[in-house]
């Protein structure tokens, strides 16, 4: 999952045995009952999250976490699908740590497909989260999608990379353990007229 190529975010020894691990089935259309919950409270002037604290930051980043029941909603948004997607996975990195603790010490490279803009998504943020869940522990600040290219036999293949370093219990503040992608109201909202791409996906805690 190397090559070369970004939204924005060294090895480290440090990542305690017992911290749980998602599963990450490319098969899962449900989730299960989350074992914990972490509510936001969402007004006119910022979301309870560490990483982002204004509207001004908000569209800096394009994404921000919307309230559900149990889990956790992200949605992103971008002037097309992969710039949408990358905010996504950023999202993600930022709702397990504060994304201003992370240093750009290297750079993964991943390759994803998907039958569909719904599979590739899921299939993209997964394999970001499973390189969190185990060896490197990789944790990411800026994640940039290289290409996406769709065949009509294969479906879609994305191309992308992730400047950050390895998760570090020492540095990073653990905000919350992501278990997995979901397809639970998964949207791929996009208008090309208008230059705009906006992802709603539910993420597993």
């Amino acid at each position: 999952m190397s090559r070369d190529g970004e939204v924005e975010a060294g090895d480290s020894n440090s990542m305690t045995n017992d911290r749980k691990r998602g599963s990450g089935d490319d098969s899962e259309n449900e989730h299960s009952e989350p074992t914990s919950k972490k509510k936001l409270k969402i007004n006119d002037n910022d979301i309870s999250t560490s990483l982002v604290t204004s509207k001004e930051e908000i569209e800096r980043r394009r994404f921000e976490y919307l309230d559900h029941p149990a889990d956790i909603q992200i949605h992103s948004w971008g002037k097309d699908f992969g710039e949408a997607a990358a905010a996504a996975i950023t999202a993600m990195y930022g709702y397990m740590t504060n994304l201003s603790s992370v240093d750009s010490a290297y750079e993964i490279f991943f390759e994803a497909k998907g039958r569909d803009k719904e599979t590739l998504l899921y299939a993209m943020m997964h394999e970001a989260l499973a390189n969190f869940q185990a060896e490197p522990f990789f944790i990411g600040n800026k994640v940039e999608v290289i290409s996406i290219e769709e065949d009509e036999t294969d479906g879609f293949t994305a191309t992308f990379k992730a400047s950050g370093e390895s998760f570090d219990l020492d540095k990073h503040p653990q905000e919350a353990d992501i278990k997995a992608i979901t397809y639970s109201n998964m949207q791929i909202l996009e208008k090309p007229d208008e230059s705009k791409c906006d992802i709603y996906v539910i993420v597993d805690i």
